[in-house]
């Protein structure tokens, strides 16, 4: 219904003026009065005035006022106004339910969009970058009720299908940014209604390669056997050259990463695929995990035939990787392990670095950082290797140049210059 105390707009230019400006700064302002609102509304306020950005009253309101705890309220308020225009667009062709799925961030949300809806707004308008409201709406909004207002857009015909202009959709969007556990329903929700879960975005990326760079949270196991159950390909790879296992296992850092790992091999991924730069996930795994139980996945990637002798493109390989990253007293136990499968200790990066000079680096503190040198010296490393930038320098001298532990030192000497 049309407010019963709309008048006539003033006739005095300046006035008006003054009024529509009036009207602005209390839309955006999150602390205005309901009642000074609808006071300069009977006044004859034009409400479909605009300003310079094309902004009316009610885009600026969902725009700028977004944090005010009536918002639904004021919505309402001026939506009962005769002549409003509730598909009205700013200079970007962003439209009021635009701007709330894209910054509004409280759970009533549902309702505000049910009111906007009610009031005919065009639900499946796109901008000019190719978003409509949907794709906004997954990727930013945080609550549970998503599923509820995801069903909404989904009775009111919305194109679920919708690609931005980097070709990520709802399911890109929503594996990037929706931590809550239903996440699992709601794509299930999308597929029933036709989602493409093999889409890739324009860097080559599907949903999966998502989920797993950004997900770490209770039931991701869940959300990764629904992928593979829905029929995505385990070894889609990305403009990168990396598949969902390079993702997973750069960024997971949590112990049942081995679980998910026997998952991807249970369902045919390639743990041998190499990425742009030639690195397979068992560089990424030795240059990334931190868990104790590196030992397990190394051990499970070595059963499945991952070639331990692999090189990226600076030359290499997993064990030069783990020893610059990893720093658990267990470290022996996984160096051991690539030995007794046939790593060469002797691998020479294109730096001139072996395994013995980035451990003599990076691992100082170890408490058996002796023990590991002498299992890479019973091996065959070469001690004398020196490398090729700076003065050409051998594991012993990285090492002092980087520590002043005496007793360190002495049992080092003894084993690195013993030729």
């Amino acid at each position: 219904m049309a407010s019963s105390g709309f008048v006539t707009q003033s006739s005095n230019p300046t006035i008006q003026h003054e009024m529509e400006k009036k009207l602005m700064d209390l839309m955006a302002d999150k602390n205005s009065n309901l009642n000074e609102i609808e006071a300069l509304i009977s006044r004859g306020v034009n409400i479909n005035c605009t300003d310079r950005e094309g902004l009316t009253p009610l885009l600026q309101l969902v725009k700028l006022g977004q944090a005010r705890n009536d918002l639904l309220d004021v919505i309402r308020l001026l939506l009962d106004q005769n002549g409003i225009d509730v598909n009205c667009k700013d200079s970007d062709e962003w439209n009021a339910l635009y701007y709330l799925c894209r910054l509004y961030q409280k759970a009533d949300l549902i309702n505000i969009i049910l009111l906007l809806i009610q009031r005919g707004i065009q639900v499946d308008w796109t901008n000019k970058l190719k978003k409509n409201a949907f794709l906004l709406l997954c990727q930013h909004y945080p609550h549970k009720n998503m599923i509820d207002i995801v069903q909404i857009f989904i009775d009111n015909n919305i194109d679920i299908g919708c690609k931005d202009n980097d070709g990520w959709n709802a399911l890109h969007h929503l594996c990037n940014n929706y931590k809550q556990s239903n996440l699992v329903d709601v794509i299930r929700l999308l597929v029933e209604h036709g989602m493409d879960i093999t889409c890739n975005n324009g860097g080559g990326w599907n949903a999966l390669h998502i989920l797993c760079h950004e997900k770490t949270q209770d039931n991701y196991m869940d959300l990764i056997k629904l992928f593979i159950n829905l029929g995505i390909d385990v070894n889609s790879k990305n403009k990168g050259g990396w598949n969902a296992l390079h993702n997973l296992c750069q960024n997971y850092q949590k112990d049942n990463l081995i679980d998910i790992v026997r998952l991807f091999i249970n369902h045919g991924v390639d743990v041998n695929c190499s990425d742009d730069d030639e690195r397979n996930v068992l560089h990424i795994l030795c240059g990334r995990y931190t868990e104790e139980n590196l030992v397990d996945l190394v051990q499970l990637l070595i059963d499945h035939g991952i070639d331990v002798n692999s090189k990226n493109g600076g030359g290499w390989n997993a064990l030069h990787f783990l020893c610059r990253n990893y720093k658990k007293g267990n470290l022996i136990d996984i160096v051991r392990l690539f030995i007794n499968n046939g790593i060469d200790v002797k691998c020479i990066n294109d730096g001139g670095w072996n395994v013995l000079h980035i451990l003599c680096k990076n691992c100082s503190n170890l408490s058996n950082l002796v023990e590991i040198v002498e299992l890479l010296v019973e091996n065959g490393i070469d001690v004398d290797c020196k490398t090729q930038h700076g003065k050409g320098l051998n594991a012993f001298k990285i090492f002092c140049n980087d520590n002043a532990n005496a007793k360190l030192y002495n049992k080092l000497k003894l084993l690195l210059q013993k030729k």
